[in-house]
């Protein structure tokens, strides 16, 4: 066996322990891929770090004050399928996603390695937003409530249940009041119009949670997060063949 084989074996074997060792923590690839993420903008891992998700954290790309995008390092293979789905497409109510990763020596014989995703910047909705979609999530996470859908704009029929429920909450004590009702109806209707933008690409989502709805710079709430969902095509043919042709291999992106 040549030197360069038993090298390049010795290789695999420290990045094999490097994924084993941190499973659950994106540190070891932050510091193999550091030359390839630092070409999306991430250089910072410690000063850009947004929040934490189940699957990995989030990063600002630009200066704090002015920030550019966003990239996700994350295990969610769902996020990165729904991504790719909506990669390219101009959405209302979705994330403009302007690239999608697969960290190819993460992955063995499946797909669920690590992932890059890049994206536009989103900002949090307001608390008082914030508040309304709490009541909206504890309608809509309410497991006697077993007929209740996110409605189309159109849906009066499925709007007026919605409105029954959310008139109920608002006026109990310590919650926003009855006055808030129609700004609590319009935040539901924006999301219902994302649920059908996400739906018309083969995705059902579901993951209606105050932290996953944000807003862009003008205002329009957006679905932050679409890793939680249900895909109605064919993943090996329809995006594996694509992730696989925009995977970054060490030690930089491919085809730059």
């Amino acid at each position: 066996m040549s030197d360069s084989r038993e090298e390049r074996e010795e290789e695999r074997d420290a990045w094999d322990e490097i994924l084993e060792r941190d499973r659950l923590n994106e540190g070891g690839v932050l510091l193999c891929y550091a030359d390839s993420l630092r070409r999306l903008g991430l250089t910072d891992p410690r000063e850009q770090k947004l929040g934490r998700g189940a699957f990995g954290h989030a990063y600002r790309l630009g200066p704090k004050d002015a920030p550019t995008g966003v990239v996700k390092i994350t295990r969610d293979v769902f996020d990165a399928v729904a991504s790719m789905s909506i990669m390219g497409k101009h959405f209302t109510h979705l994330p403009r996603t302007k690239g999608v990763w697969a960290l190819a020596e993460t992955f063995y014989q499946d797909w669920s390695g690590w992932y890059a995703i890049e994206r536009e910047y989103l900002h949090p909705v307001s608390a008082a937003d914030h508040a309304l979609l709490e009541v909206l999530f504890q309608i809509y996470d309410n497991d006697r409530i077993t007929d209740l859908r996110i409605p189309k704009r159109h849906n009066r029929a499925m709007r007026d249940k919605w409105r029954v429920y959310a008139r109920e909450l608002l006026a109990q004590d310590g919650a926003p009041g009855v006055a808030h009702l129609p700004r609590a109806m319009e935040l539901l209707a924006q999301i219902g119009e994302g649920v059908q933008e996400l739906a018309s690409v083969g995705i059902d989502w579901s993951d209606m949670s105050p932290e996953n709805i944000m807003r862009a710079s003008d205002g329009t709430l957006k679905i932050a997060d679409v890793g939680f969902c249900e895909l109605r095509f064919d993943v090996d043919n329809v995006i594996v063949p694509e992730m696989a042709a925009t995977a970054i291999h060490l030690p930089q992106l491919a085809g730059q």
